[in-house]
C-alpha cells in the first residue's frame, strides 16, 4: 500500500513538473514569435533583443526542468 502511495505521489509530481514545463515553453514560444514578428514589422531594437533573450532563457529553463522528473519504483 505504501509503495502505491509513493508511486502515485511520484506520478503526481512528474505531472506537475511536465505541466509547468509545458506552460513555460508556451510562454517562451509566444515571446519568440512576438520578437521575430516585431523584428519583421518594426525593425530590430532593444525590446526585440530583450524578448528573444527572455524567450531563449524560458525555453532553456523549461527543457532543463524536465530533469526533475523521477523514476517510479514499479514492476515494469
Amino acid at each position: 500500500m505504501a509503495a502505491e502511495r509513493s508511486g502515485s505521489a511520484t506520478l503526481q509530481t512528474n505531472e506537475r513538473v511536465k505541466h509547468i514545463a509545458s506552460a513555460v515553453t508556451a510562454w517562451g514560444n509566444a515571446l519568440l514569435i512576438t520578437g521575430f514578428g516585431r523584428w519583421a514589422l518594426a525593425g530590430f531594437d532593444a525590446y526585440v533583443l530583450l524578448w528573444l533573450v527572455v524567450a531563449a532563457c524560458l525555453i532553456w529553463a523549461a527543457s532543463h526542468s524536465l530533469t526533475l522528473l523521477k523514476v517510479e519504483n514499479g514492476d515494469g
